[in-house]
């Protein structure tokens, strides 16, 4: 100090005065630069607060690690995310707040970070202090302080609402698969130029094929040919209009060659400009409906026919009742004005041919009836066959001789055969082909010829064969298929000129097959028929019968119990 104030001495005036001006100005320097330096460190201030503001309120959890896992430093939000205070977060392993369950995830994370530089990520599920586990994804990078310590400098992302969605999203494909292996129909996607760009997994199901087969083709490469005009218009309406189309059937190949019917929709689909871009279709297989349909309409139309034949056999059978009855009325009444022996002969000749030939008509009804309700009973009894056939062509006989016709009757039968059956369903199939044919026949003959066959593997079983041959007017090829039908008539207008119902056949027909026969036809139109009856018979020996002495039968006094009074008075005078 003494040395200084020695130099201040020393020195000038001027010199003190130099001195004390550069002082002043070294003085306001370095105030200037302490202003400046409370400047910088208010920013510097302001900058630390911001930066921590940001750190502690940033979107993510930031956590410092220790190299043995312990948390060193950690942010607000981490805390806010884990469910405690910050103080309380520092100095825990972070494994404390990882479910057990990935721990390992998280061990397998931190060695990765060993192994490779740079920033690493994982998702694990943590749990909070509560208990309650949230979804993390949890990024990290390593870091060493100047000690050459390991920290770990950690992100924690909350991505419950992702985890969510995505299983959201999954559940939601899965479900979309589902649906598309399980759907009954095809769904599908076609560009506006026809290329098909998505096909189910349910195509291989309803059509036999890999959906991959048919991407990228033209879609009219697997439509019937005669379907395509009417999907192509389809397709064109769409694009007209701009709206859902549904309704349209087509044909479309399966894998294996067959053909089946398809109903789709389309819905298109826009982009921004609303424009067009696809074809979305849904397809259903309809093959078992149509072929319903199909068969719906061939029995609504059988039905038709059948309608409109019954109302035709109805007129007809009107006219067959009608004309034996007005005989019957109008003879009665003759007969009761005529006193001449030899007419009223004629006139009851007359009622009683209409008689036989109304009860003729009601029989077969009933007969018919009885068949196609299954009521039908076959006798089983023994007959002689010879005597059963020589019955049938005396009673015939002379209706032939009526029209100058010649009945021949063969018989290629051994004697005396003996069968059991039902001689009276014989007769009956005999007397419809014989009138048939005497009825339709004008001139030349009629020929019934019986055969016999036996068995090979039963001798006990023969086949009787009945053949009816006649030189008549013939059928028709085309008409061939409408003569065994009950209720239709080959031709009505032979029908009116020969007369008759057309059930005989029908009858025969029925019986053979109830007889477990079978029944064949051949004719030419205006050259005769040929019926031809199989039917199968047991071979028996000759019944014996024995003679029983008539007894003397004392008067009888018989009460007869009747309700119409006609049927009272004819059962009285024939008793």
């Amino acid at each position: 100090m003494e040395q200084l104030n020695k130099e201040i001495e020393a020195l000038s005036p001027e010199e003190i005065q130099k001195t004390l001006h550069e002082l002043r100005v070294h003085q306001v320097g370095l105030e200037m630069q302490n202003l400046e330096l409370q400047r910088v460190q208010k920013e510097l201030d302001a900058s630390r607060e911001r930066y921590f503001e940001l750190y502690d309120l940033a979107p993510v959890g930031y956590c410092t690690i220790s190299e043995d896992g312990l948390i060193l430093e950690t942010n607000l939000t981490a805390a806010i995310l884990l469910g405690v205070t910050r103080n309380a977060l520092v100095r825990q392993p972070l494994n404390r707040f990882i479910l057990i369950e990935d721990q390992e995830v998280f061990c397998l994370h931190r060695k990765q970070l060993l192994q490779i530089a740079g920033l690493q990520g994982c998702e694990l599920r943590m749990v909070k202090n509560d208990g309650t586990v949230f979804w993390a994804c949890m990024e990290a990078a390593v870091a060493q302080t100047e000690g050459r310590t390991l920290l770990y400098r950690i992100m924690i992302f909350d991505i419950s609402e992702r985890k969510r969605t995505e299983m959201e999203l999954v559940n939601a494909n899965e479900q979309f698969r589902s649906l598309m292996h399980n759907s009954h129909g095809i769904i599908y996607t076609i560009s506006p130029d026809g290329v098909v760009s998505y096909v189910s997994p349910s195509y291989i199901r309803l059509l036999g094929r890999d959906p991959s087969a048919i991407l990228g083709m033209d879609f009219r490469s697997f439509i019937f040919p005669d379907d395509i005009a009417a999907c192509e218009a389809f397709q064109r309406e769409i694009l007209r209009t701009g709206v859902v189309q549904k309704g349209l059937e087509y044909r479309v190949f399966h894998a294996d060659g067959s053909i089946r019917w398809h109903l789709s929709n389309f819905t298109p689909c826009l982009n921004d400009k609303q424009e067009i871009v696809s074809f979305v279709g849904s397809a259903m297989d309809i093959t078992e409906q149509k072929r319903y349909q199909v068969e719906l309409d061939a029995a609504r139309k059988t039905a038709e026919e059948s309608e409109k034949v019954k109302s035709e056999f109805l007129a007809l059978v009107s006219h067959e009742i009608r004309t034996p009855l007005n005989a019957l009325v109008g003879f009665s009444a003759l007969a009761r004005k005529t006193s001449d022996p030899d007419i009223l002969s004629q006139y009851l000749d007359i009622i009683d041919h209409s008689s036989h030939s109304l009860m003729d008509l009601v029989n077969d009804i009933l007969d018919l009836s009885k068949i196609e309700a299954g009521q039908l009973s076959l006798e089983t009894i023994p007959f002689n066959l010879a005597d059963t056939v020589d019955l049938i062509a005396w009673q015939y006989a002379s209706l032939a001789a009526q029209k100058h016709l010649e009945l021949r009757v063969t018989k290629n039968i051994p004697q005396p055969l003996w069968i059991c059956g039902d001689p009276t369903r014989i007769r009956q199939i005999l007397a419809n082909l014989i009138t048939n044919a005497i009825k339709f026949t004008e001139s030349g003959n009629v020929t019934l010829n019986v055969t016999t066959t036996s068995s090979i593997l039963d001798t006990c079983s023969l086949t009787v064969r009945l053949e009816v041959r006649d030189t008549g007017i013939g059928i028709a090829s085309d008409k061939l298929n409408v003569l065994f039908q009950p209720f239709r008539q080959v031709d009505t207008s032979i029908s009116r000129k020969f007369g008759g119902t057309g059930l005989g056949l029908a009858i025969v027909q029925s019986l053979v097959k109830v007889m477990n026969g079978r029944i064949e036809i051949a004719s030419d139109e205006g050259q005769g028929s040929c019926f031809v009856v199989e039917l199968p018979f047991a071979e028996c020996v000759q019944p014996v019968y024995k003679k029983i002495p008539t007894p003397i039968v004392a008067p009888l006094h018989i009460l007869v119990v009747e309700d119409n009074a006609f049927n009272r008075r004819f059962l009285v005078d024939t008793l």
